[in-house]
């Protein structure tokens, strides 16, 4: 699908892509968790924000699915594996890895944060935790960001090629 075709798309739903500066923002017209999960979309550039809506668009995958594809990228990535991640072991790498497919999961799916959790036998609270934890690690290092950036955009790929 292309980007004209998935605007169209969006259009036929009364949702939009609204830019404000270097901010992208999806906006549905119903639903609080669609809203708030468009207001999250704030920082995040086009491609990421296009993914969202491609996510969003096409719910033949199911959430856990698609949450289990997020978190092969990133184990790959981060040289662990997806059973890796569900271990309640915190060393580094795997913690991190275990919070940005958490942060990833919670960004390109459409997957409650209950499933995201169970998935990786945690609970909701974890998942909020590893967000909030991603998004400050991405505030204070250049590098984490670029890193968790590329992994986006592999991870919405992945979605998409589904």
């Amino acid at each position: 699908m292309t980007t004209a075709e998935l605007e169209q798309a969006l259009a036929l739903r009364n949702c939009a892509i609204v830019q404000d500066g270097d901010r992208f923002a999806l906006v549905y017209p119903h639903g609080y968790e669609l809203r708030k999960r468009a207001h999250d979309l704030g920082a995040i550039n086009r491609p990421a924000a296009l993914a969202e809506a491609w996510a969003w668009l096409h719910p033949d995958l199911s959430n856990a699915e698609s949450v289990r594809k997020v978190a092969a990228v990133v184990a790959g990535d981060f040289g662990v594996t997806v059973e890796d991640l569900a271990a309640r072991d915190r060393s580094e790498p795997l913690a991190t890895a275990r919070r940005v497919a958490f942060a990833l999961a919670r960004e390109l799916t459409n997957a409650p944060l209950a499933v995201i959790g169970d998935l990786f036998g945690r609970d909701h609270g974890t998942v909020i935790h590893a967000v909030d934890s991603v998004r400050d690690q991405c505030d204070t290092s250049a590098a984490f960001a670029a890193r968790v950036g590329t992994l986006r955009a592999v991870c919405a790929t992945a979605l998409q090629s589904s």
